[in-house]
């Protein structure tokens, strides 16, 4: 028996599940980026951990609810709040 009720329990699957993509989706990006040489569109110069963030639309439309509970909830803002303290080398 779950602490949470089921359909709490899969909205929270759902949500951690959408944010592990889009950091995997991000580290992934970084790293197309920086083998490339480039600059990824969204730098900022204010941005204190090195970490850029950027929301892009799903194409399926059945993830554009996702979308927006991450978006509203400022999940990757949360994300790059917590990569903060580490340094990663500009290659």
């Amino acid at each position: 028996m779950s602490i949470f009720p089921s359909k709490t329990s899969n909205s929270i699957s759902v949500l951690v599940g959408g944010v592990l993509i889009a950091l995997t989706l991000a580290v992934a990006q970084a790293q197309t980026v920086i083998l490339r040489g480039e600059q990824p569109e969204a730098v900022h110069a204010d941005r204190p951990s090195g970490v850029s963030i950027e929301y892009v639309l799903p194409t399926n439309p059945e993830l554009q609810e996702l979308y927006n509970r991450l978006k509203n909830r400022r999940a990757l803002e949360k994300i790059q709040e917590i990569l903060s303290p580490f340094r990663f080398s500009e290659q």
